[in-house]
């Protein structure tokens, strides 16, 4: 059985309005990549506050708490069934326990989406981004303490990565976010959506190679692994096929 998702859904999205009731959001920098089974949903506010300089939860005030508090981010599996979408959140950096479904009606280039909520009362308009198209791919960092994913589309990429666990005994108010916030935005209690640059939502291939030299083989059907080792050092490592 194949439980890839339509070839119209994949690839890179920006979303460029959200109305709801008493919203209407045209400035939310909002990105959605979809492969044919995996997505990863990134939102950061436009006035989300500068935390330069801070390295950890403790260091921000609590102007910039209450900033970091309104991103979201989410990652998982897709499904389609006729015109209903729906999105299995993995990770969830804001997580709601409630279903994600939206209704989707495309238009006749297959390079827009309109989106009606399901089971929330919302609308959004998805518009697709050019750089998004060529080979995709994913890759599964099997790291026991902060699993990671990373998906490929194109010359974009998007990485998911949970919180690293902390014993208690050894926790700080800033163990959470050690990479720092300006780069990573790690600083949470739930995994968020990362790229290589705070604000940046894609990068030339080569950042890609940098951190997994062979991934450009890899596509849509031949999924692949990275070594916890070769995601962590961000230079060399190894592709390791698995199962798709």
């Amino acid at each position: 059985m194949d439980d890839t998702i339509p070839s119209h859904y994949r690839g890179v999205w920006r979303r460029t309005l959200l109305t709801a009731t008493g919203v209407r959001d045209d400035s939310t920098l909002v990105l959605w990549m979809q492969t044919a089974r995996w997505h990863a949903d990134l939102r950061i506010p436009e006035d989300r506050p500068d935390c330069s300089g801070c390295h950890s939860l403790a260091d921000c005030s609590r102007a910039q708490l209450l900033g970091l508090l309104r991103q979201e981010g989410f990652a998982g599996i897709t499904t389609v069934d006729g015109a209903i979408c729906e999105w299995h959140r993995r990770l969830d950096y804001r997580p709601t326990g409630r279903r994600d479904l939206g209704s989707m009606a495309f238009s006749p280039a297959f390079d827009a989406i309109d989106e009606v909520g399901v089971e929330s009362d919302y609308a959004e308009r998805w518009e697709r981004e050019p750089q998004g198209s060529g080979a995709q791919g994913m890759a599964f960092t099997p790291d026991d303490q902060a699993p990671g994913l990373w998906l490929f589309f194109g010359p974009c990429f998007m990485r998911v990565r949970a919180r690293r666990c902390t014993p208690m005994r050894r926790a700080s108010p800033g163990s959470a976010c050690r990479t720092g916030l300006p780069t990573t935005k790690s600083c949470a209690s739930w995994p968020i959506l990362k790229s290589r640059s705070g604000r940046s939502h894609r990068t030339r291939a080569k950042s890609c190679t940098q951190r997994c030299p062979g991934w450009k083989g890899c596509d849509s059907g031949s999924p692949f692994r990275l070594s916890p080792r070769s995601a962590q050092s961000r230079a060399g490592g190894r592709c390791v096929p698995m199962a798709a």
